[in-house]
């Protein structure tokens, strides 16, 4: 588990002069026990809550979401420290290290209810500008040629907590096959328009389908 996340969290919210009790009661918990447990490095910090406690810690999110992420995810440490030193200064708080999915370790996502789930497995990180603690980068593997706008490996920036609305360009999910699609919701279902000009609508239940937004491309020199 992670220990040096747990005694700065120790260290910040004493100088704050808050309780265990004000900081587990604060991110809506019964007791202590569980800031007790991250302190003692016994727990870790769930994803989903990394926010609200930087806000009550009143430090910058991304600076708790590093900490968490080199000591829990195999690989992120290895590719921060070989971020260029440029990236990391002036205008660094508007940048944070996300993992970058490919649809095969897509594939073993089954709950995509656990947004925690991205940073569990990948140890591809990149820098993106997102105010979003759960976004990840998803990479094209495109085998038709008439996708339009997107080539093999360009990076697409998804944003789980963004709003998707009408014809926004989305990561749609049906069936467990994850597809770059835009959507055209209407009463109670939704319609899903492939990006490739021979591809067919389809039209699904909306309870059917999951839809992450997609709010930035980044092309990459890797793609064929």
């Amino acid at each position: 588990m992670s220990k040096v996340i747990g005694k700065f969290i120790k260290v910040r919210r004493t100088e704050l002069g808050l309780s265990q009790n004000d900081l587990a009661r604060s991110l809506g918990y019964n007791t202590s026990q569980y800031i007790s447990n991250i302190e003692r490095g016994l727990a870790s910090i769930p994803f989903a809550k990394i926010q609200e406690m930087s806000a009550l810690l009143k430090v910058e999110y991304r600076h708790l979401l590093n900490l968490k992420l080199m000591e829990e995810v195999p690989g992120f440490k290895e590719e921060f420290l070989k971020t260029p030193p440029a990236l990391l200064e002036g205008s660094a708080a508007s940048l944070a290290s996300i993992p970058v999915m490919t649809p095969q370790l897509c594939d073993n996502w089954t709950d995509l209810r656990d947004l925690d789930f991205p940073r569990k497995i990948s140890n591809h990180f990149e820098y993106a500008r997102t105010d979003d603690p759960q976004a990840f980068y998803f990479e094209a593997q495109v085998t038709d040629l008439n996708l339009i706008g997107i080539r093999n490996g360009d990076l697409l920036l998804v944003e789980p907590s963004r709003r998707v609305d009408r014809h926004s360009i989305v990561l749609s999910v049906l069936v467990g096959k994850f597809r770059i699609t835009k959507i055209l919701p209407r009463n109670g279902e939704v319609i899903l328009q492939p990006l490739e000009e021979s591809g067919e609508l389809e039209i699904v239940r909306r309870e059917d389908v999951h839809v992450f937004a997609i709010s930035e491309l980044k092309r990459t020199l890797s793609h064929t």
